[in-house]
């Protein structure tokens, strides 16, 4: 009876251990996931603080190259309602994260894409209410030309591709 109760405080202490074990690991998944969507949404404040900013100043520039700490050669725009497989036709590999998006669904958004390498290191769904991606002329910029401009034009924010960069 003695081994018994042994047996069965080890097993005991090895559910107790695996438990915790499992809850330590969603713990540290879940902060990932609350860390990468902190990130994502930093980027949108710093956005939104430019934006505002335009209650001064009519014309802001938003460089991507200077908003995204990532290492990234390619910027993806993508337009509202737009399909998992187009956006995989475009940027030409399949990225598994696409499913958390709301391109396929929300007309509110434009969905950036940054990559290196065939991997997307970063992506934004980028309100339209901050400038509408979509009006512009490319769907791909590179790193040294993700630079665009704002504009407040009779309280309505347009959104311009800055020819040549930084002046």
């Amino acid at each position: 009876m003695f081994k018994n109760k042994k047996r069965i405080g080890f097993f005991t202490g090895l559910g107790v251990a695996a438990s915790i074990g499992s809850l330590v690991y969603a713990s540290y998944k879940a902060t990932k996931i609350v860390k990468k969507k902190l990130e994502e949404e930093n980027i949108v404040v710093k956005v939104k603080s430019i934006v505002s900013i335009m209650q001064k100043d009519n014309r802001v520039t938003l460089d991507f190259s200077k908003l995204i700490p990532e290492d990234w050669k390619h910027m993806y725009v993508f337009i509202p309602y737009t399909s998992h497989s187009e956006i995989f036709e475009v940027i030409g590999f399949e990225w598994e994260e696409i499913y958390k998006t709301r391109i396929k669904y929300d007309d509110s958004i434009n969905l950036l894409l940054f990559t290196n390498e065939n991997k997307v290191v970063r992506y934004i769904e980028y309100p339209i209410s901050y400038g509408d991606f979509g009006k512009l002329n490319a769907d791909e910029y590179s790193r040294e030309n993700a630079i665009f401009e704002i504009v407040n034009v009779d309280g309505n924010i347009e959104l311009y591709e800055k020819v040549g960069g930084e002046e």
